[in-house]
């Protein structure tokens, strides 16, 4: 029985916002969220008598902080985080010790004033008739030197600038210049400082309304890659070639009155090794606007090297062993870092990133919930970096759950129903959030009543919602007219 008075330190706190946000943190300061979670706490640092405390978000820890596996193993195994990092020989965080935050500030002097002024100020926001701004950014070094730049439009990262010679010198200030071109009506611009101990700026935003010519119409890029045949056969799976060929029909039968034209990248089995994928992506990079929107589905294997910092991979055709040969696996996946670079370089605002991704059979050396924490650790880190919308499969499973009798693995299944009207909310069209919201509702309905164990998808949002098909009364066929353009090169 503890002594009277004794203050008692809880394992993890809770809050849940009116808009169903999470956080749980724990009071050393790691925590999980959902999409917007983390912006519910953080620290005021006392700075004396005579100076106001300063305020640092937990948002601007998330690489050191967000730390979902962590918190499930303190659960599983009924011990404190502190007690289970320090057995595992890892570095406890201490906000005190830490270099302060580098800092990165908008300088619209010479867009708003002067001969070649652009930004005019109305009714407290600023607007513009330029299609393309120079955006000059203020960068200030915090001591950790800076590792980046990441600009934003929209939430959409558009930017990663990592040229830099910073060694580390307090308030070193260095100006950067960054070509950005505007979409219909408001753009909202963020820029974020990165240093080398992943310690994230605090945001300086710019909006600006575009008044100009109304640019055009939007399209539709979609790259679909699916892969039942793997070289090594034992890896071989039964349906991601057809979901992927699936989903992508169903998003143009869906679609089709949505979008101006729908350019389609498809590839499949043999045909999709690390060099067509890249291919793919850089045929959309070319021809990409910022008004368009951008498809990204993929289906086949998935793994996480657990001997570099669990770093995310998708692992193409020609893959024949996912541990024990290094340099395989860096010669021949796409890495999350990779897949974050060229999301980056696709102007479109709107991004919806699909993976229905697996470990094969025991290629992970524990495949259980911790491990499923660490897979949604690094998925989750993508999207949020990237600024787009990702949902993933659980991943735990052989190919998270494919069942006979759906002719689908659960995810697509379920993915499928959705874009058939399921999702909507009566709106007679359903948006990429309405999606997410099904898909953790339905996946482990299905997969429980099929499989006999609920698997739960990892939905993030960290980017512009955005409808991606209507809802029509009876089922539509593509227009005749209806330009839909297929890449050079589609693997079948």
């Amino acid at each position: 029985m503890g002594t009277v008075g004794a203050t008692v330190i809880p394992f993890a706190n809770m809050f849940i916002s009116d808009e169903a946000e999470w956080v749980v943190w724990t009071p050393a300061g790691y925590f999980s969220c959902s999409s917007y979670g983390g912006q519910y706490f953080g620290w005021h640092i006392n700075q004396g008598i005579e100076k106001l405390a300063e305020y640092y978000a937990a948002e601007q820890y998330f690489d050191i902080l967000y730390r979902p596996e962590i918190l499930v193993k303190s659960i599983d195994q009924g011990r404190r985080v502190l007690d289970i990092l320090r057995g595992e020989g890892e570095k406890i965080f201490d906000l005190t010790k830490l270099n302060r935050p580098s800092a990165g500030f908008f300088n619209i002097n010479n867009l708003a004033f002067g001969e070649f002024k652009q930004l005019d100020y109305n009714e407290g926001r600023y607007e513009t008739q330029s299609k393309t701004l120079e955006l000059e950014a203020d960068i200030y070094d915090g001591g950790g030197g800076i590792k980046e730049v990441n600009i934003y439009q929209n939430n959409k990262l558009i930017i990663i600038d990592d040229e830099f010679e910073s060694v580390g010198t307090v308030g070193k200030q260095t100006i950067k210049t960054y070509t950005v071109n505007l979409t219909n009506g408001l753009n909202d611009f963020k820029v974020v400082v990165k240093n080398f101990q992943k310690i994230e700026s605090s945001p300086d935003h710019l909006k600006v309304k575009y008044v100009g010519d109304i640019i055009a119409n939007t399209n539709l890029h979609i790259l679909s890659v699916g892969i039942n045949k793997y070289k090594n056969s034992a890896y071989n799976l039964n349906y991601a070639q057809p979901d992927a060929k699936s989903f992508t029909n169903k998003v143009i039968e869906k679609g089709s009155k949505m979008f101006r034209s729908i350019r389609k990248t498809e590839i499949y089995d043999t045909e999709a090794t690390k060099e067509n994928i890249i291919k793919g992506f850089e045929s959309i990079i070319a021809t990409a606007k910022p008004e368009d929107v951008f498809l990204f589905y993929y289906a086949g294997h998935g793994t996480l090297d657990e001997e570099n910092d669990n770093e995310y991979y998708l692992v193409p055709t020609n893959i024949t062993k996912l541990y024990g040969d290094p340099e395989q696996l860096q010669d021949n996946v796409i890495s999350a870092s990779e897949l974050n670079t060229y999301l980056a370089q696709v102007k479109s605002q709107k991004q919806l990133i699909l993976m229905d991704a697996c470990h094969s059979g025991g290629a992970l050396k524990s495949i259980n919930v911790r491990a499923a924490a660490s897979e949604e650790k690094a998925i989750v880190q993508l999207a949020r970096a990237s600024g787009v919308v990702m949902i993933a499969s659980s991943g735990t499973q052989q190919f998270a759950s494919e069942f006979e009798v759906l002719q689908h693995g659960v995810f697509t299944y379920a993915l499928l129903e959705a874009l058939d009207g399921n999702a909507d909310s009566g709106e007679e069209k359903e948006t990429v959030n309405e999606l997410k919201k099904y898909m953790e509702d339905r996946v482990p309905e299905l997969s429980e009543q099929h499989g006999g164990q609920a698997q739960y998808p990892t939905g993030f949002v960290h980017g512009n919602d955005f409808p991606i098909s209507i809802v029509y009364q009876e089922p539509e066929e593509v227009p005749a007219n209806k330009e839909i353009e297929e890449s050079e090169g589609e693997g079948k």
